[in-house]
């Protein structure tokens, strides 16, 4: 395996492992049996990367020539399952701690995938075409969360959650850019999915969103 090969592979585990991890909290919280842990982990997981390959015409999806990132994600799920069976309290302290590593992990997960999918379309001889890379970038990055949210019954984070789809945007725009420039490919990587991470991280903090219309509630 060639070296940038090795490391976009390692990037897509990192990712998987981080979705999984986020998916199997959340679903820990919203009280699912164990099926309903690994079935919630395992879609963000590889969710993205089947709307990616879709996209791409690349059928059957990735996931399913190649089921690695499929058990990576099932052991994943089993571990964070095990976990929580040992900590059992639910203090307000380990739900605050629960919130901050779904969120990290959200994070990690949305910048690995953004790179990973605009660097698939590239390297799928669309590397013309800005608007496609971007667009299949931030598919990849958010598909699998929208479709975890929607199994879980919450509306989609990008539609609602501090800038999330616009620093996928930024991330994939970014690599993009660097991949035009005809930088580093492992360099722009690690700029574009740290760039994501940190925007997803900062409007979490400093509580960044989009404007929304003010509706007043008419209610007495």
């Amino acid at each position: 395996m060639e070296v940038s090969a090795a490391i976009i592979f390692s990037a897509e585990i990192l990712g998987v492992i981080a979705f999984a991890v986020s998916g199997a909290l959340l679903a820990i919280e919203k009280k699912l049996d164990l099926f309903g842990i690994i079935f919630l982990g395992i879609t963000p997981a590889v969710g993205g990367g089947v709307m990616r390959d879709l996209l791409l015409g690349a059928v059957p999806p990735y996931m399913f020539r190649n089921p690695i990132y499929v058990f990576v994600a099932f052991l994943t799920a089993i571990l964070v399952f095990f976990i929580k069976v040992y900590i059992r309290k639910n203090s307000d302290r380990i739900r605050l701690i629960t919130y901050q590593i779904i969120n990290i992990m959200d994070a990690v997960g949305l910048g690995t995938f953004v790179v990973v999918g605009a660097d698939t379309a590239i390297h799928a001889g669309f590397g013309k075409n800005g608007f496609l890379v971007v667009t299949v970038g931030v598919i990849t990055g958010v598909g699998g969360g929208i479709l975890r949210d929607l199994f879980i019954g919450h509306i989609p984070h990008i539609f609602r959650k501090h800038v999330y789809a616009i620093a996928g945007f930024v991330g994939a725009f970014l690599y993009y850019y660097m991949y035009i420039l005809d930088l580093n490919p492992i360099f722009a990587m690690f700029i574009g999915i740290s760039i994501v991470i940190l925007l997803r991280l900062m409007a979490t903090y400093f509580k960044w969103n989009l404007p929304r219309v003010p509706i007043e509630d008419e209610r007495r």
